[in-house]
């Protein structure tokens, strides 16, 4: 039998206390998205229905319905029966939720009696929810930590398959599908992608080039604060104008200073002398 510390390490991680916000977080995330499209479907006097007659023009809107039920159930599950990397997969969860939230009354910023409560409230609802699902995340600790610089790096890579869909899909609906317009963004999808991944597998260097992002970020974040000022003394631009422009600029800021302070948690290895 052995009893080395390596093969009890297993046995102790599933003794563990689970955390019940976990598993509650869990079991709304998984259910609320059915139980919304089921009152939507019952409760509504027009249910929504597909533009068009012919199934081409249903298939993208049923595909991103599907997709978003299938994310949430699986994220659920993940939280409630703690699957390999339900952490990570949460935490994107939240995150994109109170962004969404962030972005949401941007949409309507008219007065209340326009239908402008709508959008405030499901802004609430969705920011809550994020905010839960990471607050029940740090009430189940990991049992071994892990290094912020690899969660960084992947959240540049995430970023940077973002920006390349989004670049290959602008190309795609310009009337003559020009693949020039794409170029942009896919360099700048490539840089963010080389130091996501140089900071995941340490490559050389890594030090360097995300020391080198994240001031960017931060003296990009400070220009755009400064170009705000001027406009709002100027009255050169709008309430929600400056609202977005705000948001835009505090995120890319946070985040600058997200990547510098990662780096900072992972020291530079002492060279012994030889």
């Amino acid at each position: 039998m052995d009893d080395s510390p390596a093969a009890t390490l297993p046995s102790a991680i599933s003794a563990r206390p689970r955390s019940v916000f976990v598993t509650v977080a869990g079991l709304v995330l998984a259910c609320l998205p059915w139980a919304l499209l089921a009152g939507l479907f019952a409760f509504s006097a027009h249910p929504p229905r597909w533009p068009g007659g012919a199934l081409a023009d249903a298939v993208p809107g049923l595909a991103i319905v599907l997709g978003w039920l299938a994310w949430w159930t699986a994220t659920g599950l993940a939280m409630v029966r703690r699957w390999y990397g339900w952490r990570f997969y949460a935490g994107a969860l939240a995150w994109f939720l109170i962004l969404v939230a962030l972005m949401l009354p941007q949409n309507d910023m008219g007065p209340f009696d326009s239908g402008g409560p709508r959008f405030v409230w499901l802004a609430a609802c969705l920011g809550l929810m994020g905010v839960f699902i990471l607050v029940a995340k740090r009430d189940e600790p990991p049992a071994k930590p892990f290094s912020h610089v690899t969660s960084v790096g992947v959240f540049l890579i995430v970023i940077a398959a973002g920006l390349m869909i989004g670049a290959v899909i602008t190309a795609l609906s310009l009337p003559n599908a020009n693949a020039a317009a794409a170029v942009p963004g896919s360099i700048l999808a490539a840089l963010l992608a080389g130091c996501g991944s140089a900071m995941v597998h340490r490559w050389r260097g890594w030090r360097i080039y995300a020391g080198a992002l994240g001031w960017i970020f931060i003296v990009m974040a400070v220009f755009r604060a400064l170009n705000l000022l001027i406009q709002l003394s100027e009255y050169r631009v709008s309430l929600g104008r400056a609202f977005m422009e705000f948001e835009v600029t505090l995120m890319a800021g946070a985040f600058g200073y997200w990547i510098l302070w990662a780096k900072r948690q992972e020291p530079r290895p002492i060279l012994s002398a030889a």
